[in-house]
This record gives structure tokens, C-alpha cells and sequence, in this order.
């Protein structure tokens, strides 16, 4: 059993890396965000259980887990972020529509 944790472990690290690296400020499909926001979530969950499954508790595991845990809750900060902007952009697209409308 600790040796599947120990690589389902290393898994779930290797795919939150992954995510870290990709340029997800071009997601402008609210729908995809919002998966990818899940598909980070069930990964920082799964992160957890693996560790806890290893009955590992050295420091360097530990601070793995930790780096990871953060490195995943980064990505879903920027997620947010980038949520937040592209319906502030929808607004300023919308009122600007309005003004436009009012004018002619």
C-alpha cells in the first residue's frame, strides 16, 4: 500500500507542476476555468490523501506536500483572479455598449 501511495503521490505532484507551468491567463471560457478549478481541487485532495496514505512524516515529505498544497492553491488564486477580470471585462463591454446605444 505505501508504494501505490508513494507513486499516486508523486503523480498528483507531477500533475499540479504541470498546471504551475501552463498559461492559463488565456482561458477566457468561463466553463473551462471552471473545470480546471475542480480538476485542481479533486488534485489537491487527492495530494492530501496520498500523503497521509504513505505514513510518511519526514521533513522532506512533508515540505513536499506542503510546496505542492501551496503551488495548487496559487493556481486557484490566478483562476480567481482571472474569473474576476473577465466579468469585470464583460461589464465594462456591456456598459460601453449601453453608452453606445445612447448616444446614436
Amino acid at each position: 500500500m505505501a508504494k501505490a501511495a508513494k507513486a499516486k503521490f508523486a503523480l498528483f505532484m507531477k500533475e499540479i507542476q504541470h498546471y504551475m507551468e501552463q498559461n492559463i491567463d488565456v482561458l477566457d471560457d468561463p466553463q473551462l476555468r471552471n473545470e480546471l478549478r475542480k480538476e485542481i481541487e479533486g488534485l489537491k485532495s487527492d495530494l492530501r490523501d496520498s500523503y497521509l496514505a504513505r505514513g510518511d512524516d519526514s521533513d522532506d515529505l512533508y515540505q513536499s506536500f506542503i510546496g505542492m498544497k501551496d503551488t495548487a492553491i496559487d493556481i486557484l488564486a490566478k483562476i480567481r483572479r482571472l474569473t474576476v477580470k473577465a466579468q469585470e471585462s464583460r461589464e465594462s463591454l456591456r456598459l460601453f455598449q449601453v453608452w453606445c446605444f445612447w448616444i446614436k
